[in-house]
């Protein structure tokens, strides 16, 4: 196999090691938030994905993972507690850790927040997720968005430089091709939200997207389909015939193409 066969195949693997990042299953790649500790910093690469955060209230820019089970935290607005959520069409789901835009820095000087608890004040700010490899849908949970007609928090995507923008209330719109009935919002609620593909916002693919949390709020399970790399057949395939060429070449006595 020339260089080019052993980029591709070398591209390949990369991508696969990526992927392994988030878990698969019948919805697509998951990311769940699970391997990480109560206030735990969750700013950087996690396999294709790749988080920051913008909080105008702060002098610092952190998301960081809440563990929904736990009790006598900073903000019991995030604790399930005993008896599930209040609402929600995940009303008695086990969401576990949730990422949240951080309100304070205490004890974060270790990558670990002592005092978890997501930004109160409105707007709160962004949490930002890029993608290494580009997306074609994209689906979440989000837990506790309360006023949504006040806070009017959107979510904005990317496609490079082009983009379009859903207002969370988009969602509540019978007119809507994202209306969701059994989204229910207020405090302490838990709603999975309806698939989002690239096609029906116009866009070919999603490489980025930008939460605008109009004020409290956590998200958890961000779900994608990315769009497929070639496969591992193909780059065999690649190889073989990259190879036979170089044969064939050898067996003529003249150079083979690069």
């Amino acid at each position: 196999m020339d260089r080019t066969g052993i980029r591709h195949a070398a591209a390949a693997l990369a991508a696969l090691l990526l992927l392994a990042a988030g878990v698969r299953d019948s919805r697509g790649l998951v990311f769940d938030f699970e391997d990480l500790q109560h206030g735990e910093i969750a700013l950087g690469t996690r396999g294709i994905l790749d988080i920051s955060a913008h909080n105008p209230n702060r002098s610092f820019d952190l998301a960081v993972g809440f563990d929904s089970r736990l009790t006598g935290t900073r903000d019991p607005d995030l604790e399930a507690g005993p008896g599930g959520w209040s609402g929600g069409n995940l009303a008695g789901a086990d969401l576990g850790v949730l990422l949240v835009l951080q309100e304070n820095s205490i004890g974060c000087g270790d990558g670990i927040c002592d005092a978890p608890d997501d930004e109160g004040r409105r707007p709160a700010g962004e949490l930002v997720f890029r993608f290494s490899t580009p997306v074609r849908d994209f689906r979440f949970d989000a837990v506790d968005i309360e006023g949504v007609m006040a806070e009017r928090a959107s979510i904005t995507f990317y496609d490079g430089t082009r983009q379009a923008t859903l207002d969370l209330l988009d969602f509540l719109d019978p007119g809507s091709p994202f209306y969701d009935p059994s989204l229910v919002f207020g405090d302490r609620t838990a709603n999975r939200f309806p698939t989002i593909r690239a096609q029906d916002l116009g866009l070919p693919e999603i490489d980025r997207i930008v939460f605008a949390m109009g004020g409290s709020g956590a998200l958890d399970n961000l779900t994608v389909t990315p769009v497929p790399e070639p496969s591992t057949a193909l780059i065999l395939g690649l190889g073989l015939a990259v190879l036979a060429q170089r044969r064939r070449c050898a067996a003529e006595g003249r150079p083979p193409r690069t």
